[in-house]
């Protein structure tokens, strides 16, 4: 599945998503599931669809990912049922926000397997796509990155700089050496030089200056961090990741 496209809708892909690098990767999984309903595209699915991925396809995916025997890994999957089942989005709207849940539900069971079906509420964000507003990229960016942190900066660097558009991501290996070079690209291309040294002299004001050249917040304390303005551990940089 690592050549599988992933299409999201730009305001979902902007909004903020909790999930830990294991949810992440099925979320994704679950997404790749869907086929969208694209322009000029004549094959999509109308509604959403249960993903299921079979126990000996966890159990494969968990050694892989996280390791452990088939007790904890199921224990596991237990807790990341709980956690995904109350995820939601946060949609911004001109005047206000919509909050909605993701999932309608999330279920695991020894035997079965997993089965993950989307809200029909987000049909907007992952099938009604004809309209263009949408990013698309590789399954494979969730297992070749260690972090949620790194996909989500290259996604959001995609979409912002329209590098994405009409362009698929085939092989992230052999365009970064490692998650460390992927943070660095995606941090500079998404402030350049003029407006970083704006930020830096007029530093009060650096949410108003991001805000002003529609840069999302979570790349200015990146950069923050990573110049070593700030520290990872600080309150400041984990309220914006």
């Amino acid at each position: 599945r690592q050549l599988t496209t992933v299409f999201q809708a730009n305001p979902f892909l902007q909004s903020r998503k909790d999930y830990g690098i294991l949810e992440h990767r099925l979320l994704r999984l679950a997404i790749a599931d869907v086929r969208p309903h694209l322009k000029n595209s004549f094959y999509f699915d109308h509604d959403f669809k249960t993903f299921h991925l079979s126990t000996k396809e966890l159990l494969e995916f968990f050694k892989d990912g996280a390791g452990g025997d088939s007790h904890s890994i199921y224990e596991k999957l237990i807790n990341i049922c709980r956690t995904m089942g109350k995820k939601t989005v946060e949609i911004k709207l001109k005047k206000g926000v919509k909050v909605m849940p993701v999932f309608e539900y999330v279920e695991f069971t020894a035997d079965d397997g997993l089965y993950i079906k989307f809200n029909k509420a987000m049909m907007p964000y992952l099938i009604e796509l004809e309209g263009g507003n949408y990013t698309r990229t590789m399954l494979g960016l969730s297992f070749s990155l260690s972090s949620v942190y790194s996909l989500t900066l290259l996604e959001l660097m995609l979409q912002y700089q329209g590098k994405a558009k009409n362009k698929i991501i085939v092989d992230d290996e052999s365009t970064f050496e490692d998650e460390k070079k992927m943070d660095y690209f995606a941090l500079n291309q998404m402030i350049d030089k003029n407006i970083w040294n704006e930020i830096i002299n007029n530093y009060p004001n650096k949410d108003k200056i991001c805000l002003k050249n529609k840069i999302p917040l979570c790349f200015l304390y990146s950069r923050l961090a990573y110049e070593g303005y700030i520290s990872y551990n600080s309150n400041e940089y984990n309220n914006h990741r």
